[in-house]
This record gives C-alpha cells, structure tokens and sequence, in this order.
C-alpha cells in the first residue's frame, strides 16, 4: 500500500447535514471535480472542515476506488463522483475546532507572506495537504474526541 495521504473536504452545514442523514459509508462531488477523486486512494484521509465556522469537523478513511453514481443527489444535486469511507471522528459544532487554534503550526501559513490569508487554502474540496499538515489536523481531531471542549459558534 503506497503512502497515506491527506485531503481538505470541504462541508457548507447544509452539506454537513445532508451527509449525515444519508449516511457516511461514501463522499461524493460534483462531476467537475472528477478528476481530483481518481486521485484519492484506499487509506488516505479526508479532513472534514465546515465553511461557515471554519472548523475542524470529521475525519474518514477512504476504502474503496473511485467510481462514478450518476443516481447520487444530495438536496435535488448531483455528485455522481464518489469514493467508499469508513467514518473515524465526528464531532458536532460546538465541540469542532476552531481552524485558528492551530493554523500557525501548518506548514503552508508557514511558507505564506501574509500569514492571515489562509482563507485562500481553505476554498476548494480535495486539496492535498503535506503529510506533517495532515498528521496535525488529525491528532488535533483525534483529541477533540477524546476530550471534547465546548466552544460557542
């Protein structure tokens, strides 16, 4: 098995709740993203991060190839791309984490002039994230499990 790898996935809290209703055994996407899910392999991580509060929400595994449900509608839309997950961490909002509790420790705000445009890395689902960056998110995860802390959003 090649090396894990880590990908930003991005939730708006009506996709949240959609995805939850219907189950977590797969994540889906619009067709233009087509080429991003082929990339994604059995064993890599998908970081769940909610847009409107801009926090740390989930964690899955990925365990099957990509393949294509034309069938697939979440609120009357299609995302006929999809991958099989295994879900590993779900918090809800109060107990997600605030992006800012640890975003100066990630590498690419690190690298940036202007660190407080980390905003920008934070628009487009399935972007890969360097394995120390994702490693981060996910022991930061893995901890708000363990010890949930309750947080105004």
């Amino acid at each position: 098995m090649s090396e894990r790898k880590y990908w930003l996935n991005l939730y708006t809290g009506a996709t949240w709740e959609d995805r939850i209703k219907v189950g977590v055994n797969a994540s889906s996407y619009k067709e233009k993203a087509w080429n991003r899910v082929k990339k994604i392999k059995k064993g890599d991580y998908l970081l769940s991060y909610i847009t409107g509060i801009s926090r740390w929400i989930g964690l899955v595994e990925v365990v099957s190839e990509a393949y294509k449900d034309p069938d697939n509608k979440l609120g009357g839309v299609e995302y006929p791309c999809s991958i099989g997950v295994k879900e590993i961490v779900r918090l809800d909002y109060e107990t997600a984490i605030p992006v800012t509790e640890f975003i100066d420790q990630v590498s690419f705000v690190k690298k940036m002039d202007n660190p407080s445009m980390w905003r920008v890395h934070f628009q487009q689902s399935l972007r890969q994230y360097p394995k120390e960056d994702g490693e981060l998110v996910v022991k930061h995860l893995l901890n708000a499990q363990k010890n949930p802390i309750k947080r105004p959003y």
